[in-house]
Order: structure tokens, then C-alpha cells, then sequence
């Protein structure tokens, strides 16, 4: 029988975390559903904790391996593997509060809705100035104009609507690749008509935690995934020119300021933090889409016009010699030193 909903976890050397996971959707109060576990390639001990879920839940946890290839090959496999009426993509170290596939099924169940999603908290904590969308607008919109994504388990959505699309994870991009599925997804949708629902619940509990590339990114994104997200967000803009939408012109310009605010803001961030070699390179980027996404006619107002003062060669000569800013932390690291060694 087919089940109502196919949850699917891509997993890498994720032994020290997976059974809460796995255990957060065993508990769930509707029961009507799978869950598919895909094991990019893990050398610990993913396989067998798998394995024990697999015994004790028979018929309802299926475990496949494959070889390491990015989180989203595995997504795209488990994709291919669910028979669920609508799937959910589950990381393995994020966990669903019990009543969530109850609460999504009751937004679904009777309607003609071919996707929801709620909000999440992160390591248990709710911030809702994250989460400013009304409903209004529409949700892309919000989303390109700077609102916060909800984490890639906050989506539930019909695989009829996936298969029909075309949709998949871009396997070249492996950081923004939820970000650049969700956006083209949501173009897909208002494009075709297709309703969905948005829950303001907080119903996945999202980790943050030391070494986490989310946690890195908010205090520094090294070039290579800077180079992803950029990579992503292009992606977005040409899928969106392509299909001739009479109102593609509100996106494409969403897409062009978004583009250019990550530019100045991570420009000015690579000047004050990063490598030299990594900001020449930043700037030939910047420099190269500037002319073909036409940036030069998008205001951001004053504190982006200062950013950009970065690009100027004689900031960047006084900044590169100075170092001010790593000075300054330099000067906080020696004074938390001094006063913890007083303390001892």
C-alpha cells in the first residue's frame, strides 16, 4: 500500500546524531508514512544503526548505500526510491516535533495544495524576526527580497509535482542547493497555478552547531562556497528569463539586488577577513557579472554604496597593509587571554 508520505535522509558519517533523528519520525503520532535512508558513501557507523531501525520498524525504514557524491545526489536517489504521495527531505541531524506529519497531512488532506511548509527553530529555540512572511505577496517573493528560507525539512510536497516539473537537487551545487530548489520550485508552482500551504509553526527543530558550515557562515564563507551560492543564485535567474513570464522582470530584478548585497557584503568580509588571492579572485567575479546581470543600475542605499568601496584599488591598498579589523580581534584575543589567566 502506498504510504501518504516518504521521508528521506541523506547521510554522511552521521553516527553521532542519526538515531535522534530516526527516532523524532518513528515517533510521530500519523503513522502513514516511510523512511528512506541514503548513505553517501559514510565510513562509521551509519550502516549499522540503519540497520536496527530496519529490524524494529519492518517495512517502514529502507536503508540504501551509494557512493559519496554530495548531499544532493543522495536526495536525488531517495527521490527515486520513494513511492509516498508527498515527500519530505530530512536531514540527519535535524529533528521533527512529534505532531508534524500529523499537522502537514491535515493542511493537505481535501485540498487541492500540492506543497506546504512551516518554520523551524534552531537547537530548540524559535527567532521570529526569521519569520516575517504574512502570506502576502507570495512566498517567493518574500523569500528573493531577503526573507528567510525555512529549512529543507519544513517542505512537504507532492512527488506527482516533482515528476511533473522536473524538479531535482542540481548536483554541481553543494552549498544554497535547498535554496535553488525551493526558489525554482515556487516559480514552477505560481507559473502552473499550483496552491500550496504555509503553516507559521514551528515544527522542525534545525541544528546549529560548532563546525557546522551554518554555523561558519555567519562569521565567514570561504570562496568555494561563495562561489556555490553565486553559481545558484544565476542558476535561478536564467531558469526564471527563460520561460518568458509576463512578470519575470519583479524576479529577475530580485535576484540582481540579491546578487549584488552578496557581492559587496562578502567583498568587504574577504577584505577585512580573508586571503588577498581569494579576494582578487572575488573581485574578477564581481566584476565579470556586474556587466552581464547589469548591476550597475541597482541602489542598495548608503551602507552597500560604502561597501563598495571595497572594489576601489586605494581601500583596498590602505586595507591590505593596515589589516584593521584583524588587528582588532588580534588586540580581543590577547585582553580574553589575559583576564581568564587572572581568573586561574
Amino acid at each position: 500500500m502506498q504510504p501518504y508520505f516518504s521521508i528521506i535522509i541523506p547521510v554522511f558519517n552521521g553516527e553521532a546524531r542519526l538515531a535522534p533523528t530516526l527516532d523524532s519520525v518513528c515517533r510521530q503520532t500519523f503513522r502513514d508514512f516511510e523512511i528512506i535512508v541514503v548513505d553517501d558513501g559514510s565510513m562509521d557507523n551509519t550502516s549499522k544503526i540503519v540497520s536496527c531501525y530496519c529490524e524494529k520498524y519492518l517495512q517502514q525504514v529502507y536503508y540504501f548505500y551509494k557512493e559519496n557524491g554530495g548531499v544532493s545526489s543522495a536526495r536525488n536517489v531517495g527521490l527515486e526510491k520513494a513511492e509516498g504521495v508527498f515527500v519530505i527531505f530530512l536531514d540527519s541531524d535535524d529533528f521533527l516535533d512529534e505532531n508534524y506529519l500529523q499537522k502537514m497531512y491535515d493542511e493537505l488532506k481535501g485540498t487541492d495544495k500540492k506543497w506546504a511548509c512551516c518554520v523551524n527553530k534552531e537547537n530548540g529555540k524559535i527567532n521570529w524576526s526569521r519569520f516575517t512572511y504574512t502570506g502576502e505577496g507570495g512566498l517567493l517573493k518574500y523569500i528573493l527580497g531577503g526573507g528567510n528560507l525555512p529549512q529543507t525539512a519544513c517542505w512537504v510536497i507532492k512527488r506527482s509535482l516533482l515528476t511533473c516539473s522536473g524538479m531535482f537537487f542540481d548536483e554541481e551545487i553543494n552549498y544554497t542547493e535547498d535554496y535553488n530548489f525551493f526558489c525554482k520550485l515556487l516559480y514552477y508552482a505560481e507559473r502552473m497555478g499550483i496552491k500550496g500551504g504555509y503553516l507559521r509553526e514551528p515544527l522542525v527543530d534545525y541544528s546549529v552547531y560548532c563546525g557546522t558550515l551554518c554555523q561558519r557562515e555567519r562569521l565567514w564563507i570561504d570562496l568555494k562556497h561563495l562561489a556555490d551560492d553565486f553559481k545558484s543564485t544565476k542558476d535561478i535567474y536564467r531558469y526564471i528569463e527563460r520561460t518568458g513570464r509576463e512578470d519575470s522582470a519583479v524576479y529577475l530584478r530580485l535576484l540582481r539586488v540579491r546578487l549584488k548585497k552578496k557581492y559587496l557584503y562578502n567583498l568587504w568580509g574577504t577584505l577585512l577577513l580573508g586571503e588577498l588571492a581569494d579576494f582578487k579572485c572575488l573581485r574578477r567575479m564581481y566584476v565579470e557579472d556586474k556587466k552581464i546581470y547589469s548591476l550597475f543600475d541597482i541602489g542598495l542605499g548608503m551602507k552597500y554604496f560604502i561597501w563598495e568601496w571595497a572594489t576601489r584599488p586605494i581601500i583596498c591598498y590602505l586595507t591590505l597593509i593596515l589589516y584593521p579589523y584583524k588587528r582588532f580581534q588580534k588586540f580581543r584575543q590577547r585582553k580574553k587571554y589575559s583576564l581568564m589567566n587572572r581568573l586561574c
